[in-house]
């Protein structure tokens, strides 16, 4: 059976870079990386006190503000990236359309500070003081539910957590739905949020940058001057589109997607992606 050729034809991102893909571009070309002192929480018992914090962020302006009240941030953050990603691809949804759209959001840690909260109130306060409307936000494939019932996205819709690689293994699986004529159009991307129960996860471990004490924190993964990661919060979606489809609507492509691997904990781990993907093209 011939398969289908897959474009990308819309880019959205939500960084502590830039907000839209412009922004994050200038940032990038101008070495930006957006890492900060945090000011979502409290981080004075803390050696290590930067991250990657999105700061000013308002998702009424990409939105609206209907239905934004119950929202956690992770998913109002991977919806707004949703909303531009279509937007650049010139995407109408429509009924005539819906059921060919479909959705995938990957997540490492999911929606960590969610559930802290919403068990919390439970353990402290009793089970009856709980707020019902907010405990969608303790399920990890709320954020991609969400897209589309905020867009009207009638397709298949899913949810990757394969650890560090799960934002890079949607684009393959959004992919393949495609290429097998599944899919039409695919919104594919991931999205973390910072929050203090993750940091703290990770400052517990002795993973992250200043753990040390020395003051010195930086991200620098691949320098001999490295001393830990530096956390940092993101969303990112793709507009993945039937090339047939996209060059009919006169779509705007960025590119094709032709090949993918992935590799995590694998020794010389980026030389055997790179490889797998050639080879897979």
């Amino acid at each position: 059976m011939d398969t289908k050729k897959v474009a990308v034809t819309g880019i959205g991102v939500v960084s502590p870079a830039g907000i839209g893909k412009e922004d994050f571009s200038q940032a990038i070309f101008e070495g930006k990386p957006g890492i900060k002192t945090i000011s979502l929480f409290e981080s004075v018992e803390f050696k290590a006190k930067t991250a990657g914090e999105i700061s000013d962020f308002k998702p009424q302006k990409f939105l609206g503000d209907k239905g934004l009240r119950t929202l956690d941030r992770s998913t109002k953050l991977v919806s707004c990236a949703a909303k531009l990603a279509l937007d650049d691809a010139g995407l109408e949804i429509n009924p005539d359309n819906a059921c060919d759209i479909g959705v995938v959001t990957g997540t490492t840690f999911g929606n960590l500070k969610s559930v802290c909260d919403f068990d919390r109130t439970a353990i402290i306060d009793g089970v009856q003081y709980v707020n019902p409307a907010l405990f969608p936000n303790t399920v990890i494939n709320s954020p991609s539910s969400q897209i589309s019932i905020k867009f009207g996205i009638k397709g298949f819709n899913a949810t990757l957590a394969n650890g560090f690689s799960s934002g890079l293994d949607t684009v393959a699986y959004a992919a393949d739905f495609i290429r097998l004529g599944r899919s039409r159009v695919v919104l594919a991307g991931s999205v973390e949020d910072l929050s203090p129960e993750l940091f703290l996860g990770f400052y517990k471990l002795n993973l992250l940058s200043g753990c040390d004490g020395s003051g010195f924190e930086l991200s620098c993964p691949f320098d001999r001057r490295r001393n830990g990661a530096v956390l940092g919060e993101t969303a990112a979606i793709l507009i993945l589109e039937d090339l047939e489809s996209a060059v009919n609507r006169k779509a705007k492509i960025y590119g094709e997607v032709s090949g993918y691997a992935s590799n995590i904990k694998a020794k010389n781990s980026i030389e055997r992606s790179i490889e797998e993907a050639l080879n897979n093209s």
